[in-house]
């Protein structure tokens, strides 16, 4: 059964309304108090902290075990952004105060919030003041008496937490050094490094006679650096020209389908770019749907439905790449060893195998599949 747990908030203070919060603790805007936000390891600390309570999804501090599949920012009717919205991908999520200060979780528990998923499908900006008060659009029938904010309910999100901040700040830390023992190679190996042991694999077809992008190749231009996305991006287009959407790489040449993919993606870090290969794609009279991969499941599945993924991995808290993922191996005598067949864009090869979660981390992933528009 679905166990939802939800910050109550009493008729007393919904009836007195208050004055809106002051700017000292509310969550940051853009470029301001940026610091105060909630990180990516805070994401996992929160889950870790709530969801220990509901036995069937606790978790560890091992942050290999769970990864965040979504996050949406949450605002009130001042168009702050006061609130987190995080999917996790063990089928659990919270909505959680997006204030280092008081990382408070507003509701939580396996499954999503329903009317925030129906939202998100329609619209990039969400208003929540409450668990039944979840808006997709500002009602222009209220009035100066009305509730504008989820901080106008309850001071207990406005107030700092002391104790709860340390809990989290804590458990983040632990995540963040986990993270950063990451070594620098990803984890990568040619199949020659490989165990050589009876193994099971499947990869995407179309796969030979493609000439891939490759970092190095674009570091002369003074205007392309931290280019991984762009790469990896590129790289899907020239894949699937190969498998006869030949319009994927512009004007047949690999060298304008990076320069082309890197002004819509442009520079990194970026931590998905749907929207921008979307937009690509249609362009060149493609239609592209993009959705989400969280787990080495996921991905051998789509895999296996000849569908290729795009990778986001952490090696390191600042030290982020992303690659395609084209195949999987799998040892039947060890279900540890798993391995994702990847272009990783320092190498123009798909005999590239990344070993699942051991140096980097596998942070989000997205499958990609096509159709012609005309």
């Amino acid at each position: 059964m679905k166990k939802i747990f939800i910050l109550f908030i009493t008729i007393v203070l919904i009836l007195n309304f208050a004055a809106p919060a002051t700017a000292e603790y509310r969550s940051c805007l853009k470029n301001e108090k940026e610091d105060e936000c909630l990180s990516q390891c805070d994401y996992l600390a929160v889950e870790n902290f709530y969801i220990e309570s509901i036995e069937e999804y606790r978790s560890s501090l091992n942050h290999g075990d769970i990864s965040v599949r979504n996050v949406e920012i949450l605002y009130d009717f001042y168009e702050r952004p006061l609130l987190c919205y995080i999917k996790y991908s063990n089928g659990t999520y919270i909505v959680v105060n997006n204030n280092k200060k008081n990382p408070i979780a507003v509701e939580y528990g396996g499954g999503t919030n329903l009317k925030i998923e129906k939202m998100r499908r329609h619209t990039d900006h969400i208003y929540y003041i409450s668990y039944d008060m979840v808006f997709s659009k500002i009602d222009q029938r209220l009035t100066e008496n009305d509730i504008y904010s989820i901080y106008d309910l309850d001071k207990n999100l406005v107030e700092e937490n002391p104790e709860l901040s340390e809990i989290i700040n804590t458990r983040s830390d632990i995540i963040y050094q986990s993270i950063l023992r990451g070594n620098g190679d990803y984890g990568v190996y040619n199949p020659s490094q490989l165990p050589q042991i009876p193994w099971h694999t499947n990869s995407v077809t179309a796969l030979s006679g493609i000439s891939f992008c490759t970092i190095s190749e674009y570091d002369y231009v003074p205007y392309v650096y931290n280019h991984c996305g762009a790469v990896c991006a590129a790289n899907l287009m020239l894949y699937y020209a190969n498998r006869g959407f030949s319009s994927l790489k512009y004007n047949n040449s690999k060298d304008d389908t990076f320069f082309e993919i890197h002004n819509v993606v442009g520079n990194g870090p970026v931590t998905n770019f749907d929207n921008e290969i979307i937009a690509y794609s249609y362009n060149q009279g493609v239609s592209l749907q993009c959705s989400s991969v969280s787990s080495f499941n996921d991905i051998r599945n789509s895999i296996n439905n000849n569908t290729p993924c795009t990778m986001l991995l952490i090696n390191a808290i600042l030290n982020w790449h992303w690659m395609l993922g084209v195949g999987w191996r799998v040892y039947p005598s060890n279900g540890s060893l798993q391995y994702i067949r990847v272009v990783d864009g320092w190498y123009d090869t798909t005999n590239r195998y990344y070993k699942w979660n051991e140096s980097a981390t596998f942070f989000s992933g997205r499958k990609h599949t096509l159709s012609l528009i005309f």
